[in-house]
């Protein structure tokens, strides 16, 4: 630093502490446009706005809900006591729970067990009818039929009805914004009523709440009540440690007040921009209170020992100021160089925005601390350190750093081999469902409608024929159901729905119900006269729209499977690629789902955090040169700075080895 910028400095801290009520003012005015964004900060719960429109893998899944129908769900598994589904009591019950899940804010579509439509004949007529009706008044002749229907249809086991009859689904599909928090209340509030109504009308009757839509209501929960948490506990440990560092409760407090305001001033930043960030970025919130604490103690810590020097208080707090521009400086610029190198390379919108927010607040942090900080500290009556108070812990530490400092190499640089060789035990995997302990409520059903009905995770194939009406054509639906009769044969897959079962169906039903005929129709007239027929004949929201795209040129195959961490969702997706490119090869259909995407995008993310943070680091390690004049220095503070980092890893990955959004 020049003799000028010295010099410029000292008369602008000169300034602050000489101009107390000035500063603060001028402060408190760069800080009123960020008060003002605040007011149109929020927090957007819904995991796909945290990856952006902008993403490709975001991109296609809106083009493929377009095309179908949207992908988001709601489920309820309707599990009686009794163990058995096919009683008048139980199926009464699904039947008011179907209905009333019609009038669900949001909802489109219900599917359940009741409302299902069984195809069959009655002379050369099809007969398109609810499976059950009049639940309340079936003889056991009729419960038994219903029974053996349901458990003998492909489209409903292991899907909407488990194998043995014990536990059956309703499933709801939703166009709910996710982003706007008073409208998902209301959705899951009304959820909430119907699952309330069944506990008190049919108390033998348990239901389990599952579906991406009740999982990113959780999301938010938890991570406010989390957040709540560790900033409380936070709050109160750094009140208490200010308090036992600086003597002095003002003090606690300016410190306090500046760390806050450099946390408030970021949200206010998003506000101004219309940015946004959700549950699991909010924990960025903590990293730029704990920086600018961070700034404030090494100036106020400096200003008692100067104190303690016999310095006056004015010349104590300038010079605590002064002395600690460069460091506190240097440490706010190359954080926000780490944390603005999210903005190369990575896919995820909210992990972008999570790091702007971060490197403005820490810059935001370092601007107050040394500005409206001393300012505040002027009126603090700071008093000076006491010999042998609160110096003998760190000196005596840093003591004996320095004089068994060989002893301590010894140790140290096995510990950085042993723990960077570590590094390789770690991999990348990512598992949405699995962001909830074990032991919370959406975890806890989540394993139950596992266990006993269908799986958690969709992966969903867009199947396209040459032309318009080509669902019709016979070799088309031969194709698609090669690769449905394929899908059933991966271990983790738990349901294929297909729409060629409903085409087998509809042909077995227009020739009298002969089993015979339950097979693909033999010509694309016959088979294009069934669908028209089937579709007059369904109810208004139970329509083609899941299976068939308007133009009926596509459809899709949905595949149920348990729930799987990225890298196994990965090989599955790659070994169904490769099978496709051998058997079908005119078809190319990408995987793709609500709760597939996630795992698609998160080896690209954690690839590119690497590469952004090497290159970050490069960048740190070129002004530490420039800082200290020296190689050797500005590489021992690289090295240092890497170093826990990578005895971080390394211990990662012998106690867990899954790299997910939150580790990268």
């Amino acid at each position: 630093m020049t003799d000028f910028h010295k010099n410029a400095l000292q008369r602008l801290f000169t300034f602050v502490i000489h101009h107390p009520v000035k500063t603060v003012l001028l402060s408190l005015l760069i800080c009123a446009p960020f008060f003002w964004g605040l007011g149109n900060f929020k927090i957007n719960p819904s995991p796909r706005e945290f990856m952006g429109e902008d993403s490709a893998l975001m991109k296609e899944l809106t083009a493929l809900e377009e095309e179908y129908v949207d992908d988001m769900n709601i489920l309820l598994m309707i599990k009686p006591r009794s163990g058995d589904i096919f009683t008048n009591e139980t199926l009464s019950a699904i039947h008011k729970i179907t209905q009333a899940a019609w009038r669900l804010p949001s909802v489109s579509r219900v599917d359940s067990i009741t409302n299902f439509q069984h195809l069959s004949a009655a002379g050369d007529d099809l007969v398109v009818a609810d499976l059950v009706e009049a639940p309340g008044e079936l003889s056991a002749d009729e419960l038994s039929r219903v029974r053996d229907i349901a458990l003998a249809e492909p489209r409903l086991v292991d899907l909407f009805v488990s194998k043995n009859g014990h536990a059956t689904a309703i499933n709801m599909l939703s166009n709910v914004d996710l982003a706007d928090p008073a409208y998902l209340k209301s959705v899951i509030a009304g959820l909430d009523d119907i699952v309330d109504e069944v506990a008190r009308e049919h108390p033998d009757i348990e239901v389990y709440q599952s579906g991406y839509v009740v999982m990113t209501n959780h999301w938010k929960i938890a991570a406010g009540l989390d957040m709540q948490r560790v900033f409380v506990a936070l709050f109160l440990i750094v009140i208490v440690g200010l308090v036992y560092f600086f003597r002095s409760v003002r003090a606690m407090a300016a410190v306090m007040l500046t760390a806050s305001l450099s946390v408030v001033t970021g949200l206010g930043f998003l506000g101004l921009l219309g940015l946004q960030l959700n549950p699991a970025s909010m924990l960025a919130t903590l990293m730029v209170l704990v920086l600018g604490l961070a700034d404030g103690i090494h100036i106020g810590k400096s200003a008692r020992r100067l104190l303690a020097e016999g310095k006056d208080y004015q010349d104590a707090l300038i010079e605590a100021v002064s002395s600690n521009f460069t460091p506190v400086a240097l440490t706010s610029i190359t954080t926000a160089i780490g944390f603005l190198s999210f903005n190369f390379g990575v896919d995820y919108e909210g992990v972008r925005i999570m790091g702007n927010y971060v490197a403005f607040g820490v810059m935001m942090a370092f601007v107050l601390s040394v500005t409206l900080l001393p300012a505040l500290l002027c009126w603090c009556n700071l008093q000076p350190e006491k010999p042998g108070q609160t110096e003998p812990l760190h000196t005596r530490l840093a003591d004996l750093v320095v004089r068994y400092r060989n002893g301590l190499l010894v140790i140290y640089v096995p510990l950085l081999v042993i723990g960077t060789a570590c590094i390789g035990l770690n991999h990348i995997g990512e598992q949405i469902t699995r962001y909830l302990r074990d032991d919370y409520i959406f975890t806890v059903h989540l394993d139950a409608v596992q266990e006993q009905l269908t799986g958690a995770t969709t992966m969903v194939y867009n199947f396209h024929s040459a032309s318009p009406d080509g669902v019709s054509d016979p070799e088309f639906l031969k194709k698609v159901e090669k690769f449905a009769d394929y899908a059933k044969t991966i271990p983790e897959v738990r349901h294929v729905g297909s729409f060629t079962d409903t085409m087998k169906q509809l042909n077995k039903s227009m020739h009298g119900d002969d089993h015979d005929y339950y097979r693909l129709p033999s010509d694309r007239e016959s088979a294009a006269q069934y669908i028209l027929l089937y579709e007059l004949s369904l109810p208004y929201g139970l329509d083609l729209t899941n299976a068939i795209n308007m133009e009926k040129s596509g459809t899709r195959v949905v595949l149920t499977t348990n729930d799987m961490s990225s890298p196994r969702a990965l090989e599955v997706v790659a070994e169904v690629e490769t099978w496709l490119t051998r058997n079908i090869p005119d078809f190319n259909p990408a995987a793709n789902s609500n709760t597939l995407t996630p795992l698609f995008a998160i080896a690209p993310v954690v690839e590119a955090t690497v590469i952004n943070g090497i290159t970050a680091l490069l960048i740190i390690g070129t002004m530490l040169l420039f800082t200290f004049r020296s190689f050797y220095a500005g590489l021992i503070c690289v090295i240092t700075l890497l170093s826990p980092i990578l005895v971080t890893y390394g211990i990662w990955g012998v106690f867990n080895g899954e790299i997910g959004l939150p580790g990268a």
